[in-house]
Formats: C-alpha cells, sequence, structure tokens
C-alpha cells in the first residue's frame, strides 16, 4: 500500500504529496485515449471526434461514479462534507460512473455526429483496461478491500499516520490520524457479534486466537486496536478485479476487429464484466445499503448489467453480419486514394 508515489517540496515550507489513486487514474486514461484513437481510425471513425467524446465520457463518468459512492457511503462526509470533492483519497463507484459515462457518452456523440454502435464498441473494448488501472490505484490507496479472512490470498495493511485530527477520537494516534481506509474501517467500524460468531466457526484456531486478541468488544462489535502497525488480512478483491478487468480487455481487443456486427463488443462487455463483478463482490467488504436476500446493490446491478448484455447481443443475432468499415482517412487523403 502506496497512497502516495512521492513528495514534492514547495516553496514556501508545505510539502505537496502525488496520490497513487488520482496518478493510477490518469495514467489509465491516458493509455486508453492513446489507443481509442488508434482503434476508431481502425474502425473507420474520426479519430479526433472519438478523443473528444471520450473525455465527455470521462468527465461524465467520475461525476456519476463519485456521487454513487457519496450517497452509498453518506456516513463518512456526514460530518466531513467538504471532503466530497477529495476524489485523491479514493471513493469512486464503478456502476455510477458507467450511468455517469453512458450519459457523458451519449451527449458526446450527438455532439460529434458519430454513430452509437461502432463507437460503443471502440469504447467498451477499453473501458476495462482503464478500470484495471484505477483498481491498482485502489489497491495503493488501500480502498474497495475484501472480508477478513484466513486464506494464503490474505493481504494485510498498514496503520498509516499522517498530520491532522478526525472527529473519530478512535482513529487519532499520538497527534497524528489514521488515513489508511482498510485500517480505519477496522478500528472505527470493526466487525458485528454474528460475524465473529461465524469465525470462530469456520476459520482456522490461530487467525480465531489472533482475532480475539486484535480486537476489543464495544457494545455490539469488535473493533480492532488502533495500536496495531497492521490491519487484519482481507480479501485483496482490488487485485481480484485488476485481473479480471485485464482479462476481459484482452478478450475484447481480440474480438474487436473480429466482431461479426457492430455492437456486439459493447454487449459481450456488459456480460463479461457484469459476470465478474457478480462474483467479486461476494469477497468484499459488505455495503452500507442492502439489497435483497444478503445481496449487496452491486450484486443486483451487476446481474441486471448481464440480462441486459445478453438481451441485447441475441438481438443483435436478428441482423445480417456487418463487414468492417474501411479504415478512416482525412477528407484530403479519400480523395487522394480515389484518384
Amino acid at each position: 500500500m502506496h497512497p502516495y508515489l512521492f513528495a514534492i517540496p514547495l516553496p514556501w515550507g508545505r510539502t505537496f504529496r502525488v496520490p497513487s489513486y488520482g496518478s493510477m487514474i490518469l495514467l489509465g486514461l491516458l493509455l486508453c485515449l492513446w489507443l481509442a484513437q488508434r482503434r476508431a481510425r481502425r474502425m473507420g471513425l474520426d479519430p479526433l471526434a472519438v478523443f473528444d467524446t471520450l473525455i465527455i465520457t470521462f468527465l461524465g463518468g467520475l461525476v456519476g461514479a463519485r456521487f454513487f459512492y457519496v450517497v452509498h457511503h453518506w456516513s463518512q462526509f456526514a460530518d466531513e462534507v467538504w471532503r466530497v470533492v477529495f476524489l485523491w483519497e479514493g471513493g469512486l463507484a464503478f456502476y455510477g460512473g458507467l450511468i455517469g459515462g453512458a450519459a457523458g457518452l451519449l451527449g458526446g456523440l450527438r455532439k460529434k455526429r458519430l454513430p452509437l454502435r461502432p463507437t460503443l464498441d471502440v469504447v467498451c473494448s477499453l473501458i476495462p483496461l482503464g478500470h484495471a488501472f484505477g483498481r491498482m490505484g485502489c489497491f495503493l490507496n488501500g480502498c474497495c478491500f475484501g472480508k477478513i479472512t484466513d486464506s494464503w490470498l490474505g493481504m494485510r495493511f498498514p496503520r498509516v499516520l499522517i498530520e491532522g485530527a478526525s472527529l473519530n477520537p478512535l482513529l487519532n494516534v499520538d497527534g497524528q490520524r489514521i488515513s489508511s481506509p482498510i485500517f480505519a474501517e477496522q478500528v472505527a467500524y470493526g466487525w458485528p457479534v454474528e460475524v465473529f460468531n461465524r469465525v470462530r466457526e469456520s476459520f482456522s484456531a490461530g487467525f480465531v486466537q489472533e482475532f480475539g486478541e486484535a480486537t476489543v468488544l464495544m457494545t455490539d462489535r469488535y473493533l480492532l486496536h488502533n495500536m496495531r502497525e497492521w490491519s487484519l488480512p482481507v480479501h485483496p478483491t482490488q487485485l481480484y478485479a485488476v485481473g479480471y478487468n485485464l482479462v476481459i480487455f484482452g478478450i475484447l481487443s481480440f474480438l474487436l476487429l473480429r466482431r461479426r456486427r457492430a455492437g456486439e463488443i459493447a454487449w459481450l462487455y456488459g456480460i463479461l464484466y457484469g459476470t465478474a463483478r457478480f462474483v467479486n463482490e461476494f469477497f468484499r467488504v459488505n455495503e452500507p445499503l442492502p439489497a435483497l436476500g444478503g445481496m449487496t446493490v452491486f450484486h443486483v446491478m451487476s446481474a441486471a448489467t448481464v440480462i441486459l448484455g445478453l438481451v441485447l447481443l441475441l438481438d443483435s443475432r436478428r441482423r445480417p453480419r456487418e463487414p468492417l468499415p474501411e479504415p478512416w482517412l482525412p477528407s484530403g487523403a479519400e480523395k487522394d486514394a480515389a484518384t
């Protein structure tokens, strides 16, 4: 966990720390923009128009992702509302970004007069790559983590102290505050008693002993001691997401120039991502807003994404096969090629 890549001393005595989370998102965006122009040109689309549309899509996605996260985790911001704009601390919900990005994409398509389905194919073939960079940022930042586990896959995250004080006294240590999201979650919110009961029933004896020694019972919850140096091990769901997003990116990239009908890549993305996210959601920390039958809101949204993708993919099969368009050429180049 490295929430900051490096620090830059400022002339007036302060220090500017470059956040890992924002840096990874920016790096992923730049790479996707570069690839988008290449893929757009090969798919017969104006690369500059696609570039502009992707910028609009990204901004819409950023607003939607932050809005959805804040609504979903309002308790984190109720006492410090100004932290809503602290994007470098993490806190973006992907499905909110997907909705906001879709709105931005539709606006960009209309403004730039790009065809819907071919543009969707190019954009959706790159979303998992950008998403993988974002999830790596989550890993470095220590957010979007999983449930506690005694599996060999479990990872411990350090207690990171920074200057300042938190309104929650449990998060203040020696005049500093805990900034590690995983550590802060385990210290401030911990686990309900019924979770510890499940730990005793299904986890190893050594882990049960460690859990008992590392936590203290406060009313109806077990809270991690804030003087520990490391968190209890959790599923690295951020790395799981990095892995399956890279696999999806590879599959869609392979099929992009082999698709039979425009739109198939976009619909297949919905199916693959929705399925992977549905499975990964079982390992993530339970969300504050439960949905149906113990499933989270994101379980429901993932299932809906898969169903929608299947319906649209099957519907597209009713259309005749479409050959790939000729690569895009500037207007002057087209005239030269014709002569």
